[in-house]
């Protein structure tokens, strides 16, 4: 407003300043969004990678019976 009284408004950089201020957001916005689905990716992966370790290391062990002589 106090530029339109002292006559140093100009629409075409004001609307091109707002234009650049909501694609720096939005740009950023998607940035950090991505970031967001590769660390809950990378979350699953670490998860299912540990899971498959503990099966491999700790599977199912056969049973023994003590009473059965071998």
């Amino acid at each position: 407003m106090i530029f339109k009284k002292l006559g140093i408004f100009d629409e075409n950089y004001h609307q091109k300043y707002r234009a650049y201020i909501r694609q720096k957001r939005y740009r950023e916005y998607i940035e950090n969004v991505k970031l967001d689905i590769y660390a809950k990716l990378f979350d699953a992966r670490l998860k299912e990678k540990i899971e498959r370790l503990i099966k491999e290391k700790f599977g199912k062990k056969e049973f023994i019976c003590p009473d059965i002589p071998k």
